[in-house]
């Protein structure tokens, strides 16, 4: 089990791309920092892949920062729980 953290916005390079071509059903994902603004990309070929993951999770304050609003069917986490994911992960890969 890898827990893969995002920090780019897949606006601005492949990183979200690459990651969900290559993350096996028992990972989870962080988005963090920009990579939050792909919430936003309901018209992306990669949007539907990143709904599918069971185990999505996204950084409360980066939202905030943004003004990005997360739907409720998407966990968003604070800094303790993002410790408490790092330690419940096998893994932990930044992309």
């Amino acid at each position: 089990m890898i827990l893969h953290l995002l920090r780019s916005s897949p606006f601005s390079d492949h990183s979200l791309s690459q990651c969900l071509s290559r993350i096996a059903k028992q990972d989870g994902i962080v988005l963090i920092q920009d990579a939050v603004y792909a919430l936003q990309g309901h018209q992306q070929a990669w949007y539907s892949l990143l709904m599918q993951c069971e185990q999505l999770y996204v950084l409360q304050d980066d939202l905030y920062a943004r003004g990005i609003k997360a739907a409720d069917a998407i966990c968003t986490i604070d800094y303790p729980q993002l410790v408490a994911l790092t330690l419940k992960f096998d893994k932990v890969m930044s992309w």
